[in-house]
Formats: C-alpha cells, sequence, structure tokens
C-alpha cells in the first residue's frame, strides 16, 4: 500500500467514526469458541509407566535369584538336581554312585551329603579313612561313613560345606545308607 492509500482509509474512518458491531456477533464468536477445542493444562505429574515398568523387572529379578538360592541345597555341589517326588537331591558321585541329600539346607541334622575341599576332607576325616582320587578332573571323590563315623564328624563336614560352597576339588562325604 501506498502512502496515498494510507492516508485515504485515515480520512474516511475519521469521517465516519465508530462503527457498530451486529447485535449478534457476540453469540456467533461465542458459539464458535464453545466449538473449538480448547488446550488442556500441561500435567506435570510423575509419569509412572516407566517406573512400575522398572520395579517389575526388578521384582522378577529378585524372584528368580531367590529360586535359584532355594534350589541350590546349602552348600553341597552345584550339580545336584531335584527328584521327581521324592523330596531330595541326588549327588553324583566317582563311579556312578548316588547319595541321597535333603532338598531344604535349613534342615542342616537331616542333611546324608556333604561337598568339601579335598585338604578339608583329609584334615577332617584324619582317623585313617582313606579318599581315593577322582579317575579324572570333572569326576569327584566319594567317601561313605558308618553312622558312628558320620555322627563324629558331621557338624565340622557342615561347616566346611559352608566356608566353601562350591570347592575347585571337591569331596562328596556321605552317610552309608542302611
Amino acid at each position: 500500500m501506498s502512502d496515498t492509500e494510507h492516508d485515504r482509509i485515515a480520512r474516511l474512518l475519521r469521517e465516519q467514526g465508530q462503527a457498530e458491531a451486529p447485535p449478534d456477533l457476540a453469540g456467533d464468536v461465542m458459539a464458535q469458541v464453545r466449538r473449538e477445542p480448547q488446550a488442556t493444562p500441561v500435567h506435570h505429574g510423575v509419569n509412572w509407566r516407566p517406573v512400575a515398568a522398572w520395579a517389575a523387572v526388578a521384582a522378577a529379578l529378585l524372584a528368580v535369584g531367590v529360586g535359584i538360592a532355594q534350589l541350590a541345597p546349602g552348600g553341597s555341589s552345584s550339580s545336584s538336581g531335584s527328584t521327581g517326588g521324592g523330596g531330595s537331591a541326588v549327588l553324583e558321585g566317582a563311579g556312578g554312585s548316588k547319595a541321597a541329600a535333603p532338598v531344604h539346607p535349613s534342615e542342616d541334622s537331616m542333611k546324608q551329603a556333604y561337598t568339601v575341599p579335598r585338604h578339608e576332607a583329609e584334615k577332617i576325616l584324619a582317623n585313617g579313612t582313606t579318599i581315593q582320587p577322582a579317575m579324572s578332573s570333572a569326576a569327584r571323590s566319594l567317601v561313605t561313613l558308618n553312622r558312628a563315623q558320620w555322627n563324629a564328624v558331621r557338624g565340622k563336614l557342615a561347616a566346611a560345606a559352608a566356608r566353601h560352597p562350591h570347592p575347585h576339588d571337591p569331596v562328596i562325604v556321605r552317610l552309608r545308607p542302611n
């Protein structure tokens, strides 16, 4: 627009004065405002979904860890597993022999086999019991004791098994089945 057009528009506005709005203009404008979507207030709270997801993952990992800890029979060999319905674990010894051990490590008085390091077993069984060497590095040595020998060394075996839950050179000491 040129300066002459601006001057002409300004002169017309001065001559005619202020214009009146149509009577229904305010109602039409308000109806239009009501029809248009309004901006919602911004919520500045904490988004709990990611927090809940991380908490669920942490709870699942904790449950898995507790489950694994419950399956490990109190310091015995990591090769032990659960039998179907007997409520006991089976420890494989050298030559395929097996010894029953309870699944619940808290029932230490019921335990019938302990896996301990070779040097600990030799100290505990120093009363003349000989420990046969394992045939290979993967196999473990196995010592079977009668009830009297077992009762004499059970506490020491339990303590050694607790000190060394996964011995490098394991020896399985068990009670001779009746």
